[in-house]
């Protein structure tokens, strides 16, 4: 799941947002918990102007990691969409 994890990342950098957008859904079906695809997806989804479905997944990271270093990046975007 980290190699995966870390395409979408390569693929955000180089602004393929859709082809990242279907990496971590390939993750999140096998791990819906991961807190770094969630993180991954909601900013994706926030590039794509999806506010609502980027804001499900900040939030299930906040819930898996509320104290991490993820969650409170979770936050800062969460901050941006409200």
């Amino acid at each position: 799941m980290i190699a995966y994890d870390n395409l979408a990342k390569v693929y955000m950098a180089t602004n393929r947002i859709d082809d990242a957008i279907a990496t971590l859904q390939q993750v999140l079906d096998q791990a819906p918990l991961y807190p770094e695809a969630n993180l991954d997806m909601g900013i994706c989804l926030l590039k794509k102007d999806d506010k609502a479905k980027a804001r499900e997944h900040f939030l299930q990271v906040i819930k898996v990691d509320p104290l991490g270093k993820l969650g409170s990046q979770a936050q800062e975007y969460m901050n941006i969409i409200e």
